[in-house]
């Protein structure tokens, strides 16, 4: 795909997991980095934590939610800084 043009070095390192059989939902902790192949060699430094709940029948996931540890607004920023300004 076009967007693997344009990232360099990455890593995504789970932080925590946790399982509630009782509410049918896995939680994980993650921290996800990046380099950007762009000009000004922007990196993407975030921490976040996904929700996935499962189908018990079928032990499926049936829906997820994500929540960042950032705002939106300060990743974009992350995407506009050059990597020697942080």
């Amino acid at each position: 795909p076009l967007i693997k043009r344009f990232v360099g070095r990455k890593t995504c390192e789970l932080k925590a997991q946790s399982v509630s059989e009782e509410d049918s939902v896995i939680v994980c902790e993650w921290r996800m980095y990046g380099e950007l192949n762009l000009p000004w060699k922007p990196t993407l430094d975030l921490c976040g934590r996904t929700s996935f709940y499962y189908d018990e029948q079928t032990c499926r996931v049936v829906k997820y939610y994500e929540q960042w540890g950032e705002s939106v607004g300060s990743a974009f920023k992350q995407l506009l800084t050059p990597k020697q300004m942080r």
